[in-house]
Parts: C-alpha cells; structure tokens; sequence
C-alpha cells in the first residue's frame, strides 16, 4: 500500500468517526436539539484554532521548564492548563454572543447542563481529531509506520473511551458554564466557569500524569527520567509493567466519568420534563394544546414512535406540521420558565403562541 492511500484511509476514518460522534452527541438533548452547522463550527475551532494555539503554548510552557522535568512531567503540566484554555475560547465567545442575542437572529441558546456537554465534546472531538493525526506523523516518523498506525488505533480505536478523553475534558467546562448561565447570581455565574475549568484541568492532568507520578513514587525521579529516555537497564520490564498498571486506573477512571456524565444527563433531561408539564398546564387550561398532547410533549420516545407511525402511512405533511407545534410547544415551555426567571421576554412568549396558532390552521386545512 502506498503512503499516499494510506494517509487517504487514516483521514478518512478519523473524519467518518468524528462525524459519528457529533451525530451521536447531538442527541444527548432531545427536547433542545443543537444545529449541525453550530456543533461542526465547534468542532472545526477544536481541531485547528485550539490545536495551534495549543502547539504554541505547550512549546513556550515547556521550554520554561527544567529539561529533566519537561521530559517526565511535560505533558502533565503544560497541556492541561494550555490546552483547555486554547477549547474552553469557542465556548466562552459562544456563551456571550448566545446571552447578548437572548434566542433571536436564529442564535440558540446556550443554557444547561446538556449544552455544555454538547458543545464541550463537539470543540474535544475537533481536537482530538487533530493531535491524534500528529501524533501518528510522530510516531511514524519515529518507530516506523506500523508501530506508529499501532499507536494511533490504541488513541482512536472507534468506540473506545480513548478518542473521547478531550470531548470529556472539554464537557466538563462546558457544564460549568451551562450551570453558569443558569444561575442567577453573578458570583455564582463566576464560580461555575472557573469550577468547570478546573475540573477539566483536574481531569487532563490526571490522564496524562498519573502514569509518570506512579513511577516516581515506586522508582525514583532519575530512573524515570532514564526509563523516559528509552534507558533503564534492566529495571525496565519492572516499569514497564507499573506504567501498564497505572493506565488500567486511567481506563477505570474513564468508565466512571462517562457514568457521571450519563448520571448528570439523565438529571437534566429529568428536569426539563417537569419544567414542559408544569409551563404547559396553563397553555391546556387556556386550550392551546389538549390533555393528550401535555402528557405526551414531555415523553420524547412516545413522540418519536407516533411521528413514525405517521411517516409509515404516508402521511408526511400532517408528520411535518405536528412535529413543528410540538417543538414550538417544547419552546415555548422553556421560554415561559425563562420568563419566570428574568432572562427572557413576555413577548418572547406570544411570538411562540402566534406561530403555534398558525401551524395549527395549517394542520386544520390540510386535515
């Protein structure tokens, strides 16, 4: 196989998986759910803003650094504080200009828990789409073609919780600042961001040294030093096996934190379940929507299923029409809950109520 396919081959699969993935996490909120056109702007921002910002920032911290320290300790040091800062920039210009338009010019909001994942993962999947590719260069370039492509599938085997550790890192800023724009107190606002930033820091500092702290601690600074330089002697094996050691906790602590992620999901969507029952009662009571659609609009899947059943029997129309109301419907109980916590307009509410009311003549007509 020649050099060139098998770069085409390489690229093209980190393109299909991170493309699948996006789709993959754009359904993690199914009453709010995200543009494509936005996750793809994130995702591009990760994998060429945040990754040039990145080999800068990484060079300059690591050139400061003692040589003996930035060879065991570099990427613990450097790359965490560096990096998210370079990802957590889209984010944080994206929270800012989605207050300031507060849902209008077609801007979504970004508000939640579920939106920070979301576009958190999306800038971590860009990145890592991008240093993973280099990261290949570099180890080709060093070991060899195939133990470099060895080393690459080990970072982006295809549903493995290795090609999601930037998408995590990135997630869990992207929660405080969902939390951040949720909350009412302008100190709180602060503590979140800088919180969720943190943990993120926190989280990248883990990964990447965790290995290296557990060697020194059983071997000693210098022989790690020596272990890291590709000598040793014949402690080698030894360490060897204690670094295999200390990743098998990096893996577990991967399991743990995508249960915490599902966990802290599963709560929000919870949440906005009881926030479309309890805005919508009032909406029934005045006869916007009937019984039957206030019990349904909080049950997504029950939603999905009827609309499938409609686009079974041809009826594709009456399936566009209804799908519509309800999304206005969804939106308009987000917006009235707004409305009850400040940050959104009564106005806000009748333009939801006027184009429900239009989408419900249309459906009469067509019917």
């Amino acid at each position: 196989m020649s050099l060139t396919v098998f770069a085409s081959l390489i690229i093209t699969y980190a393109v299909v998986q991170t493309v699948v993935f996006l789709l993959l996490i754009r359904f993690i909120d199914p009453y709010e759910r995200e543009p494509v056109s936005l996750l793809a702007v994130m995702a591009l921002w990760g994998a060429i803003g945040a990754t040039s910002l990145s080999a800068l920032g990484n060079q300059l911290i690591r050139g400061w650094l003692p040589t003996d320290v930035a060879i065991v300790f570099g990427r613990a040091l450097s790359a965490p504080v560096v990096e998210e800062l370079a990802k957590g920039i889209a984010l944080i210009i994206f929270v800012i200009v989605s207050v300031r338009a507060r849902g209008r010019f077609g801007m979504p909001r970004f508000e939640g828990i579920t939106d920070g994942i979301v576009y958190g993962a999306a800038v971590g999947l860009g990145f890592a789409f991008t240093e993973d590719i280099l990261y290949l260069l570099i180890g080709a370039s060093r070991l060899g073609l195939e133990e470099g492509f060895v080393g690459y599938l080990a970072r982006r085997d295809f549903f493995g919780l290795g090609m999601l550790h930037h998408a995590i890192y990135s997630a869990a800023f992207g929660v405080g600042l969902g939390l951040a724009t949720w909350s009412l107190k302008r100190g709180a606002k602060v503590a979140f961001g800088v919180a969720g930033m943190i943990v993120a820091m926190a989280l990248h500092a883990f990964n990447n040294g965790w290995v290296q702290v557990t060697l020194v601690r059983r071997f000693g600074f210098d022989k790690v030093l020596a272990y890291s330089q590709g000598r040793g002697g014949r402690a080698r094996s030894e360490m060897a096996e204690t670094a295999r050691s200390a990743s098998n906790v990096i893996d577990l602590a991967d399991l743990v934190l995508v249960v915490v992620f599902v966990g802290l999901i599963a709560l929000w969507l919870r949440y906005q379940r009881r926030v479309i029952r309890e805005e919508l009662e009032e909406e029934a009571g005045a006869g916007l929507i009937s019984r039957t659609e206030l019990l349904l609009l909080p049950k997504y899947w029950q939603r999905t299923i009827w609309y499938w059943q409609l686009i079974r029997t041809g009826q594709w129309e009456r399936w566009r029409l209804l799908r519509r109301i309800h999304n206005e419907l969804v939106n308009l109980a987000f917006t009235k809950h707004r409305i009850a916590r400040g940050t959104a307009a009564r106005a806000d509410a009748e333009q939801h109520r006027r184009v429900i009311d239009r989408l419900k003549a249309q459906k009469a007509a067509f019917i």
